[in-house]
């Protein structure tokens, strides 16, 4: 794991004219073109996951999708912490905060979209298994509750319940030692939260509990808080940040690789405990990286931080949509072409992307539609 001391102690000196635009403009601009990176690693994970599904250990493509699906681990990590980084960026040091106003804008953007769906998708998965809707509205319910009614909605659920949390989370940063130690606060409980687990709660739906995404939330409201001061984020210089991510990262997808093809390499507990360890930090690591590759980018201008900008702002839809599109890419046209299996693999990936993409663009031509499946007024 990153060492916390080393995390907490250089500033990005790149981030500072951006840092002084977030301030002016009340926004910051460069987040878009770090939405967009993540939504692409989304898509790629699930892109990817069907080859690793699919396909034998021993086929020869079978190690560069292994690659591409770990290395890309980081997008929900990076997600939460920019949900919390923009949180806290807005609320912290606000007084007289309206929670009910709070509460009824995420019920309209994040809870009405994440309904209507998981409606769309319970009734999709109800079709291609042939069986009725009716037969499995208690299925429905508790696919809402635990985001499983459809693999990515999950992420969803686990941006709820960080709503529900958020006030406490306000309050407990406010006070002044918490403030001041807000990484290895982070760092602390999500190793507490991993060990009374493994020894005492065994609980077996981990990746939908807030619980499992801690340290993701702590360091957001630590980069949120630095730059709502209008000081650049506090982490190793942006060349430190970039080389320690990749080098972490292939220590990281190795420990993958052998999880999957000698499963026994180390004994139990050590196996656990160095999967923990590479995997935060891996995908902490991730998301200051990308903090300083956004404001890179984005820095540069052009068509492509134009066309990272605006996927970024369509991600919300293209999160919702593109698993659509992915699986009726391999239903329809994968399965009927299997001799070309690995360039329609890479393929779907850009086909959901752009499918995705202009099926939001289509979406907010109408505010209705707009309201309630990506939740913007």
């Amino acid at each position: 794991m990153a060492s916390p001391s080393a995390t907490a102690s250089v500033s990005i000196s790149s981030s500072d004219s951006s840092a002084r635009q977030a301030n002016v403009t009340g926004k910051i601009q460069y987040l878009d073109v770090y939405r967009a990176f993540a939504i692409l690693a989304v898509i790629l994970i699930h892109a990817t996951a069907y080859a690793i599904g699919t396909l034998p250990q021993d086929d020869p493509w079978y190690p560069a999708y292994l690659i591409v699906n770990a290395a890309s681990y980081f997008a929900v990590p990076s997600f939460l912490f920019l949900s919390a980084l923009v949180h806290f960026y807005n609320y912290d040091g606000r007084s007289g905060i309206h929670w009910g106003t709070y509460y009824r804008k995420r019920l309209l953007s994040i809870v009405l979209p994440y309904v209507a769906w998981s409606i769309f998708y319970y009734l999709f998965v109800s079709r291609i298994q042939g069986v009725s809707p009716m037969d499995r509205i208690p299925d429905f319910f508790e696919g809402l509750l635990y985001g499983n009614n459809y693999p990515h909605l999950y992420f969803i659920a686990i941006m709820i319940q960080f709503f529900i949390v958020f006030p406490l989370f306000l309050a407990l940063v406010r006070l002044r030692w918490v403030r001041a130690n807000l990484i290895w606060i982070g760092i602390a409980l999500q190793i507490a939260f991993y060990l009374s687990n493994y020894y005492v709660f065994h609980m077996t739906r981990t990746g939908v509990f807030i619980g499992s995404y801690m340290l993701y939330l702590f360091l957001g409201a630590y980069a949120g808080i630095r730059l709502k001061s209008g000081k650049s984020i506090s982490v190793p210089g942006r060349k430190i940040v970039l080389s320690s991510a990749l080098l972490l990262g292939v220590a990281y997808v190795g420990q993958v690789a052998m999880l999957k093809y000698e499963p026994s390499y180390l004994e139990q507990p050590y196996r656990s405990w160095v999967n923990f360890a590479l995997t935060y930090g891996y995908c902490s690591l991730c998301c200051f990286a990308l903090i300083c590759v956004s404001m890179w980018v984005h820095g540069r201008g052009g068509l492509l931080t134009k066309a990272l900008t605006s996927i970024g702002v369509a991600s919300f839809g293209i999160y919702f949509f593109h698993p659509f599109v992915l699986y009726l890419w391999r239903d329809k046209v994968m399965q009927n072409f299997p001799s070309y299996f690995e360039l329609l693999l890479w393929a779907s990936a850009v086909v959901a992307l752009v499918a995705s993409w202009l099926f939001v663009a289509m979406v907010k031509k109408s505010r209705m539609a707009s309201i309630v499946l990506v939740g913007e007024r």
